[in-house]
């Protein structure tokens, strides 16, 4: 992850800041467990396929999730992901890694004798951009932080404020974007916010002295 990490001149706020968006082990949060355990009939969640009682609060997320071609070729089966299916951190964890995400999609989609054809290229696409998605989150995490420096310096940040919420806004489109299980185009998303924030970056740095 060259080009990731803050220099050691950088402000030890920021560092910890980023260190922070690192992928860390989830906690079990209270709505989740009122709302989407694996099985509530009365939410609307009967089993694996239950984004009902998730569009309370992520109505982008489960818009496109349902409109998907995935989950419309597949929701008629029952076989198909539900929300839990990847955010089992809802009950005990969530993958985050580029090798749990892998994994995850393996389940169906490399599996000897599975349901589903054999496509070992899913694999390597959903490997590739939870790789973009993290490093993404980590260079939009330090930008905000080196932007939060600037401003309590008082600089002027027009123009910053403007490629910050670039940033924020690709960054959020690629969180989105996969959830209608398009890993390309979720991919180049979360390129996007890294090149920005990247960029973003360096000339606060310069602005701030550092």
């Amino acid at each position: 992850m060259n080009g990731i990490h803050p220099r050691t001149t950088g402000a030890a706020s920021a560092a910890r800041n980023v260190t922070a968006a690192m992928p860390q082990r989830p906690t079990r949060p209270k709505h989740t467990q009122a709302f989407c355990p694996k099985r509530n009939r009365k939410a609307g969640c009967t089993g694996r396929i239950c984004p009902k009682p998730c569009n309370s609060c992520h109505q982008a997320v489960v818009s496109v999730f349902v409109t998907s071609r995935h989950y419309q070729h597949l929701k008629g089966s029952g076989l198909g992901p539900g929300c839990t299916a990847c955010h089992e951190h809802m009950v005990s964890q969530s993958p985050q890694t580029p090798l749990q995400t892998a994994t995850l999609c393996a389940q169906c989609h490399a599996t000897v004798n599975g349901l589903m054809p054999m496509k070992l290229e899913i694999l390597d696409q959903a490997q590739n951009f939870m790789h973009s998605l993290n490093r993404a989150n980590v260079a939009v995490t330090w930008a905000e932080s080196l932007f939060s420096v600037a401003e309590n310096r008082r600089l002027e940040l027009r123009l910053e404020r403007l490629e910050l919420a670039e940033a924020r806004g690709a960054l959020r489109e690629a969180k989105v974007r996969w959830h209608a299980f398009e890993p390309e185009a979720s991919r180049k998303k979360a390129d996007e916010a890294f090149t920005t924030a990247m960029k973003l970056k360096d000339a606060l740095q310069q602005k701030i002295g550092y």
